[in-house]
């Protein structure tokens, strides 16, 4: 997983070829079922740069060098110290069957990421 920088999504905004290139890996047309989420999620890094590394992050399936979704934590911690996070993996990988040991590994491969990621769990409690 990697933390989305602005660069990486003004890559993204121009093209996923743009950023695919950068960073050597491919792209696939749907590797998001909410691409607006990204202008979104550009906004807000824009708008607050300290936020880098608390919400959005690209997942890369190393083995293929292939970018498979997101995820990232919904914002810093609250006043209880509690943190959300959310992801999504595409649900289908090209040539990987939903569930087998490529894909299927993902989910809890992000959780345990997000959860162990230096830095994104200093004040918060609870996730």
């Amino acid at each position: 997983m990697l933390p989305c920088s602005l660069e990486y999504f003004e890559l993204l905004l121009q093209g996923n070829d743009h950023l695919a290139d950068l960073l050597g890996i491919s792209i696939p047309e749907g590797w998001t079922e909410y691409p607006e989420m990204v202008l979104v999620a550009y906004d807000k890094l824009r708008n607050d740069p300290a936020m880098l590394g608390w919400f959005f992050y690209l997942v890369i399936h190393r083995a293929d060098k292939r970018l498979i979704g997101a995820g990232g934590f919904k914002g810093k911690p609250n006043e209880d110290g509690l943190v959300e996070m959310g992801y999504e993996i595409a649900a289908r990988l090209p040539g990987k069957r939903t569930g087998d040991r490529n894909g299927g590994r993902a989910y809890p491969f992000c959780i345990r990421t997000l959860i162990r990621s230096p830095g994104n769990c200093p004040h918060g409690r609870r996730v």
